[in-house]
């Protein structure tokens, strides 16, 4: 059986952490609307899992994958605000799409540039967020395919190579629960280290890392936990941000036109 070496584990936990933490970047120059949400350590990358039914290889898990996404629902939302013109967020102002951004799902409507989340997304569910969040990114037809740290499972019907709890590493250290999953191109089970609260954006569609508690709420723009996600929760949550003062339902956006021109949009609308 091929071994890679130790030190490859290292790499792609460097990876892992580099992924969670890096927010997602479309739409922060362009549509105040999509910015407030890729401050949450939004990790839109194009390789994240296939969409499609979950698979039945987290079953068995020792913990509870999605639950955790609705901790803290008693927490009751602050952002009571009222104005009858609906919330406002910081717009740039178009021609045509070209002039809005280079990325897939930039439009022009109304000559107001816009960002098709939905479109350019990377998850449509929770569970499309598993292998991305849990750092099972490298394809594995058989055990050989993998790092002698890792394990090759069945995730949504295809191989992919998983940190293994065990000898080499205790999940718990990387801040992951353990589940038992089903070997891929190889008889048995594996226990390998799965993100505990996986996360798709239910308006924005980019996997994160859903919230427990208030505490885990700590990027500019956001400091409330509500159904495992962080929103603001109150004007003062949108100090920390450029593009907004003011909280609209879990999002900051803008009171006027100049707090828009200062963080380079053109319009308050």
């Amino acid at each position: 059986m091929k071994r890679k070496a130790i030190a490859g584990c290292l790499i792609v936990v460097f990876f892992i952490a580099t992924a969670i933490a890096c927010g997602d970047d479309a739409g922060e120059e362009n549509d105040g609307e999509n910015a407030v949400t890729n401050n949450q350590n939004a990790t839109n990358d194009g390789n994240s899992a296939n969409n499609g039914n979950s698979s039945n290889s987290t079953a068995n898990t020792n913990n509870t994958n999605n639950t955790n996404n609705t901790n803290n629902t008693n927490n009751t939302n602050n952002t009571n605000n009222t104005d009858p013109d609906g919330p406002t967020f910081c717009r740039n102002t178009c021609q045509e799409a070209s002039e809005c951004g280079t990325e897939d799902g930039w439009e022009c409507v109304d000559e107001r540039c816009h960002f098709d989340s939905e479109a350019a997304g990377n998850c449509t569910e929770n569970d499309d967020c598993i292998a991305l969040l849990s750092g099972w990114q490298d394809p594995c037809s058989n055990q050989d395919g993998c790092a002698i740290t890792q394990a090759c499972i069945e995730h949504q019907g295809e191989g992919l190579c998983a940190f293994e709890h065990g000898e080499y590493i205790d999940c718990h250290d990387m801040d992951r629960e353990i589940a038992t999953i089903d070997r891929f191109g190889d008889a048995g089970t594996a226990e390998v280290c799965i993100h505990p609260s996986p996360l798709c954006h239910p308006d924005h569609h980019f996997c994160m890392e859903g919230c427990q508690s208030d505490g885990d709420c700590f990027a500019g723009g956001v400091d409330t936990c509500i159904d495992g996600l962080c929103v603001c929760g109150s004007d003062a949550a949108c100090d920390d941000v450029d593009f907004g003062d003011t909280c609209f339902d879990g999002e900051c956006g803008c009171s006027g036109d100049q707090i828009c021109v200062d963080a380079g949009f053109d319009v308050c609308e």
